[in-house]
């Protein structure tokens, strides 16, 4: 034990009372233990060296709080084995966060306390698994942290537990949830992004519904519509990595997510916001979506082949789509009429009936009437434009697919008699099949 005999001195510093005589020892400890063989330094540090530096985390000086969080931090990522260790670094940091008056004021420190866990966990996270609540609870405060690189970490940590197989992350999946839950609307676009695509993650790992029904509203009413096209991105692409990935047990549960009684299965809800993305002109991947709609079908048809169910149609797009057709219908016309969502909701529902009418041919005909309706009183009742011209796409395919005589008959039945300015436009609506 060389280390002990030459640093003897430090370890009885770092005790003191004193700033003047702890900051200098833990310097030298900084400067001098990363060069050191590993072997000694990891049996210096378990032993003697541990428990010191852990106190150190709530010193109240600013300084030695931070090298103490670094030099953990450079120790994790550099000693041979400390997963006898690693334990008890999470359970330290945690422990800071659960005790009011040692709450970390410097957003620095906060920041640094943050990659000491996320390295522990890269590294070690096969003896964290007793702690598993500590780190659901170091991430649900990182979270909620103001500072928004530590928010990032916070992101980073999630996937990273995710992904460590042996972490049952869904024992503590409600409380990171609801502790990340208003990053999904924060000022930043970087912090939105990668909070998105981390409980992304942590839905694909456990499948949770109930996670599901909380995040849906966000999703729908904010990020559908958000500023930066890169969130809206992110968000078609973690719809289908979960319609790829959820266990069609879980997908097929009822749920009204909007609570406007209309409880589908989480699989047509998921399917209809993925593809209303189709009227997203703005982003770049929205052009994929139809990709992504066959791949999941695609998916759907491969179940339906094991289980022997009967298909209408070999091509995935439309398979998934003729699944959930009447249901997709139904969520479409409730975006297109429903008076207290903004116009860009109503022209995404539009533009998905549209993408249905395509997608489905002849077998939306038991829908016509109805969406016939749909369309004749919102056509009669926006003045926006782009609105407008997807109903004249929609009475077009419509007319094609199913008959035109039949269009023809159900619109006129749908207009009302009198010849109001808004009945007009109507029969101008008409004349553009």
């Amino acid at each position: 034990m060389a280390l002990i005999s030459q640093y003897a001195r430090e370890i009885n510093c770092l005790k003191d009372s004193q700033k003047s005589i702890r900051l200098p020892a833990l310097q030298r400890l900084c400067a001098e233990l990363p060069t050191r063989p590993a072997a000694e330094v990891q049996a210096f540090f378990s032993q003697h060296l541990k428990k010191v530096l852990l106190d150190l985390l709530s010193d109240p000086v600013d300084k030695c709080r931070e090298l103490s969080a670094s030099l953990l931090t450079e120790l994790v990522k550099t000693l041979p084995d400390l997963s006898t260790d690693a334990i008890d670094l999470v359970e330290s940091v945690a422990r800071r966060l659960t005790t009011v008056h040692l709450t970390e004021a410097v957003e620095e420190i906060r920041l640094l306390e943050v990659k000491l866990v996320k390295e522990t966990v890269r590294r070690w996270w096969e003896g964290l698994i007793p702690a598993l609540s500590d780190l659901g609870y170091v991430l649900a405060k990182a979270f909620q942290d103001p500072f928004p690189q530590v928010k990032h970490e916070a992101a980073e940590l999630l996937e990273l537990i995710c992904r460590s197989t042996g972490l049952r992350v869904g024992l503590c999946a409600s409380t990171i949830c609801a502790g990340a839950l208003e990053n999904l609307t924060h000022q930043h676009s970087k912090v939105r992004v990668i909070t998105l695509h981390a409980l992304g993650v942590l839905l694909e790992k456990t499948g949770n519904c109930d996670l599901l029904k909380t995040l849906f509203p966000i999703l729908k009413q904010k990020l559908r519509y958000d500023r930066t096209t890169a969130v809206r991105s992110t968000l078609y692409e973690v719809l289908r990595d979960w319609l790829l990935t959820f266990s069609y047990e879980s997908l097929t549960y009822e749920v009204d997510f909007e609570g406007k009684a209309m409880a589908t299965r989480a699989e047509t809800q998921l399917s209809y916001l993925l593809l209303s993305g189709l009227g997203d002109s703005e982003v770049q991947i929205s052009s994929a979506i139809p990709q992504y709609f066959a791949q999941v079908g695609q998916r759907r048809l491969f179940l339906a082949s094991e289980f022997q169910e009967e298909t209408e149609t070999s091509d995935p797009a439309e398979f998934q789509a003729l699944h959930v057709l009447k249901d997709l219908v139904m969520l479409s016309i409730a975006d297109c009429t429903e008076w207290t969502v903004n116009e860009k909701s109503k022209t995404r529902g539009a533009v998905t009936l549209l993408a249905l009418a395509r997608m489905s041919g002849h077998f939306i005909t038991p829908h016509l009437e109805r969406i016939l309706k749909t369309a004749v009183k919102v056509y009669t009742e926006t003045e926006d434009p782009d609105q407008r011209q997807v109903y004249e796409e929609l009475v077009g395919v419509l007319s094609q697919t199913c008959s035109y005589d039949i269009v023809a008959t159900v619109l006129m039945k749908s207009i009302a008699p009198d010849q109001s300015s808004v009945s007009q436009r109507a029969t101008v609506f008409v004349h553009s099949m």
